[in-house]
């Protein structure tokens, strides 16, 4: 019965993220349940400073360069999401004293 109703709940979660990438409202679904990342990198990197944690977007970054260069991260990643963050000031979605963790410096 177990091995029965795990091969139900995964038939459930495929559903799931098939109804999440097909139906708008229902995207939800597929970020929460699918196999794809949340966020992109230059979204993560940009969510990790404005969070005040510069530690996790250096060791994202780290791994970035392990595949490819310190100026491949800086145009493929940092500045993109450096980017994210003006926009998003400009369009007055956070403070200006929020992006204090935008200014720390980062190992990378």
């Amino acid at each position: 019965m177990g091995a029965n109703r795990t091969s139900t709940f995964d038939t459930l979660t495929v559903c799931l993220v098939v109804l999440g990438r097909h139906i708008e409202r229902l995207e939800f679904m597929d970020v929460i349940l699918g196999d794809q990342p949340a966020l992109t990198p230059e979204q993560n990197f940009f969510q990790r400073m404005l969070a005040g944690d510069p530690d996790e977007a250096a060791d994202q970054a780290e791994k970035f360069m392990k595949e490819k260069s310190l100026c491949a991260y800086y145009d493929e990643i940092a500045i993109p999401g450096l980017v994210l963050a003006r926009s998003d000031a400009h369009a007055a979605l956070w403070t200006w004293s929020a992006c204090a963790g935008l200014r720390k410096p980062s190992r990378a």
